[in-house]
């Protein structure tokens, strides 16, 4: 089965709808720093649309630089650690 893919393939088509630049890494996504908090709310939103009978899902935000970009740059995953 491939749930985390199709979860992750949603928010990125969503992160693209609304003009996010998106990048999926497994099942995280990265996303400038100004639109993590957004992505985050679109992962959930995409988790929800999968298991709409689930309590909810939990979705981190971590900050990490990537020397060669010109900005930070957020990852937001499902439980990456």
């Amino acid at each position: 089965m491939r749930i985390d893919a199709d979860i992750t393939l949603c928010a990125v088509q969503r992160c693209q709808r609304s003009g996010i630049p998106v990048l999926p890494v497994h099942d995280s996504l990265i996303v400038p720093a100004a639109n993590a908090e957004h992505a985050a709310e679109i992962m959930c939103q995409a988790f929800a649309g999968r298991f709409p009978q689930a309590a909810g899902c939990e979705v981190r935000v971590k900050k990490n630089e990537i020397p060669h970009m010109k900005s930070d740059f957020h990852i937001t995953g499902e439980g990456d650690e």
